[in-house]
């Protein structure tokens, strides 16, 4: 049992030296951190538009559980000269961000589709339309998952504080929303690894190995990289004034690495099943045929 475990573990050690996982996730990680400031200045502006502003300036502070405080400051630095600005003002950025956040997105998210199909070794085979469309979708389906992440952190918490719910009180959401956020990013990276690659035959699952340990290894890494971040990094006296976006540019690159390994570890798995299926099939074709000689 324990040399299987091990075998696997090779294979998948070697898959990602192979594959230039981490080169890989160096380009996806580039693209998300351009759509990430027009994606910020899109948000407020919308927020500016119809609602207060300033809520997310409050609910902001949230996101430090995952974010190191100096990848933080970034946001918060942009939230403040949005603030300031008109509401005409306000409707161009958001106009503007949009369109910038969305090619940025669909750039990154093409870089994770070629990266997805390396990882599972599938060759590209869908037309140009066919490949834009879907890279398309799935940019929308990861700025429904980020808006969905954010009311199950942000949103959610300020409407139980104003709407009582008999048998649910706001202590108890409180407790309840990190592992609504576990499983609602578990089933965005099982959307993610059934759809960008491209599978000769799709199956859809609920639940991979690959996306529960994608999701947990994410979830543990980036709080660990902000406590490290934070207590002993030195990235201020090296970087200096741009630490911040190196830090944010770091985060994104880990947690695209774990995207991809995710997928490394469902392809592991699948060619491992592959292979005892191959080898049940030869024993009992091997089986039949002693009994066939056995008979004559």
């Amino acid at each position: 049992m324990w040399k299987q475990k091990l075998s696997k573990f090779i294979d998948l050690y070697n898959n990602i030296n192979e594959d230039y996982l981490g080169l890989l996730a160096a380009g996806v990680a580039f693209y998300f951190l351009m759509a990430s400031f027009p994606a910020l200045a899109a948000a407020i502006s919308l927020y500016g538009i119809f609602s207060d502003p300033h809520f997310i300036e409050d609910q902001i502070t949230i996101l430090s559980r995952f974010l190191p405080p100096e990848a933080l400051s970034i946001f918060t630095k942009q939230i403040t000269i949005l603030l300031q600005a008109s509401g005409s003002a306000l409707g161009l950025s958001f106009l503007i961000s949009t369109l910038f956040a969305i090619y940025s997105a669909t750039k990154g998210v093409g870089a994770l589709i070629k990266g997805l199909n390396i990882a599972y070794n599938r060759k590209e085979t869908r037309g140009v339309v066919k490949l834009t469309l879907t890279g398309f979708i799935l940019t929308l389906g990861l700025m429904v998952f980020l808006l969905m992440a954010l009311s199950v952190i942000a949103v959610l918490p300020a409407f139980f504080n104003i709407v009582e719910i008999p048998g649910l009180t706001p202590d108890i959401y409180l407790k309840l929303r990190w592992p609504l956020l576990f499983f609602t990013a578990l089933l965005g990276l099982e959307v993610l690894y059934s759809f960008a690659p491209c599978h000769p035959k799709f199956k859809w699952r609920w639940i991979s190995r690959g996306s529960f340990y994608a999701t947990l290894i994410w979830v543990t890494a980036s709080s660990l990289f902000s406590l490290f971040v934070t207590n002993f990094g030195s990235y201020n006296e090296t970087y200096g004034s741009i630490s911040a976006i190196i830090i944010l540019l770091l985060w994104f690159w880990m947690s695209a690495m774990i995207i991809l390994l995710g997928a490394e570890i469902n392809h592991v798995f699948k060619k491992s099943q592959q292979s005892d299926s191959n080898v049940k099939v030869t024993l009992e074709a091997g089986s039949e045929s002693v009994d066939e000689a056995q008979k004559i």
